[in-house]
């Protein structure tokens, strides 16, 4: 992903979370699990900021 460094392009995002995904099914977790984590956590970090954490 080296690239994504320097050309943040509609291409190398989707290349990105492609590759995010597939480190995720590496490790054993769905495209699912992951996806419900990421909204979990985001959830979090929302209810910190709004806490002054």
């Amino acid at each position: 992903m080296k690239q994504f460094r320097t050309s943040r392009s509609l291409a190398d995002y989707k290349e990105l979370i492609a590759v995010y995904l597939h480190l995720g099914e590496m490790l054993g977790f769905n495209s699912s699990q992951i996806e419900k984590a990421y909204i979990d956590k985001n959830e979090v970090n929302y209810k910190r900021q709004a806490e002054g954490y």
